[in-house]
């Protein structure tokens, strides 16, 4: 069963040995969307937003439940904004529906969000990605289902030859590795260890869920005023 369908993607013993009653990656559930820890976070106040309908991308939602969603994630980038020193970068590695070339690790739909400095997308320019479209919300993604994707959405100010003060990029992800994004903001804040997977299995337990405690604080706060409780819908 998928992951993210099950209750699986809220228990860290799903993926740890970690004592009895370690808390729950769920921050969230906020109309039909779980809002989750990372379970390997790249820095705190990292989290995961998920439909609770297994689709392949957040661009294969229906229209209304994408504008849902675009809703949602801006509430969370201006409260990400509030909380953190640097901006909210927001991220997804979509699938297109190919069952045999899923280059985004999971087949459900999964958007990163996470306070960053580091600025990717001239990764993607520089090596003449095809861009398939540039967006000011996530509603925009809409007519994109078909497309392996790499979808980038974060404040470009300051960096030379930005478009707009706000702005995304689509790229075609064809043929880009799993992981792309989360290698990109490791490598840009120095850190080695971005494979999710290595997160995980090279820490030991006590220092795992130190991890997870920390990122789940860090993004308790940043959720408080809000008013969004684990478990409710609002």
């Amino acid at each position: 069963m998928c992951r993210f369908c099950s209750r699986a993607c809220e228990d860290m013993a799903a993926l740890r040995d970690v004592p009895a009653g370690s808390p729950s990656y769920l921050l969230a559930s906020v109309d039909g969307f779980r809002i989750l820890s990372d379970n390997a976070p790249l820095v705190p106040g990292h989290v995961l937003i998920v439909p609770d309908e297994h689709v392949k991308s957040f661009a294969s939602l229906e229209p209304a439940r994408l504008a849902a969603a675009s809703q949602l994630v801006d509430r969370l980038r201006d409260a990400w904004t509030d909380r953190f020193t640097h901006p909210a970068l927001v991220f997804e590695h979509g699938t297109g529906g190919h069952d045999d070339h899923l280059d985004c690790c999971l087949d459900h739909a999964h958007l990163h969000l996470l306070p960053s400095a580091v600025r990717i997308d001239g990764w993607f320019s520089e090596r003449s990605v095809p861009l398939l479209s540039r967006v000011t919300s996530l509603a925009d993604l809409a007519g994109l289902a078909g497309r392996d994707h790499v979808f980038v959405w974060g404040s470009p100010a300051g960096r030379p030859g930005a478009v707009a003060p706000e702005a995304g990029w689509v790229w075609d992800a064809d043929g880009l590795p799993s992981q792309l994004c989360r290698r990109l903001i490791g490598e840009g804040q120095g850190d080695g260890i971005w494979n999710w997977q290595d997160r995980i299995l090279l820490a030991s337990p006590d220092e795992y869920l130190d991890l997870i405690n920390a990122n789940l604080t860090a993004a308790t706060e940043a959720l408080a005023p809000l008013d969004l409780r684990a478990g409710a819908s609002v």
